[in-house]
């Protein structure tokens, strides 16, 4: 075997090495821009998740507000009409008074 061969086929096991390279960084590229997609899908789940938990949490809370407001205007509009329910207006501005601190 002569240097010419010997460097022919050295050459040809570089080009063999270097297309074998070639092709495992495609296929981790390929492999990558695959599961990118899904990881971001991921991450947008978890944040939506985290956002419907904290408006969920406020939608309560305002529930609960309007609960309140809506007894506070009963008592007023009873005590418009009939003149009477002082005892009942002060129960409920207490009442109210606790809410309002409780927060």
């Amino acid at each position: 075997m002569g240097a010419t061969e010997f460097l022919a086929i050295g050459w040809e096991k570089f080009l063999v090495l270097a297309a074998a390279i070639v092709l495992v960084g495609n296929m981790a590229k390929t492999i990558g821009s695959w599961l990118n997609p899904i990881k971001k899908l991921v991450e947008d789940v978890e944040e939506h998740e985290e956002k419907l938990k904290r408006d969920d949490k406020r939608i309560t809370q305002q529930d609960s507000d309007m609960q309140m407001m809506l007894k506070c205007m009963f008592v007023l509009m009873n005590h418009d009409i009939d003149g009477n329910g002082v005892d009942k207006l002060k129960s409920t501005r207490d009442e109210l008074q606790e809410y309002i601190t409780n927060r």
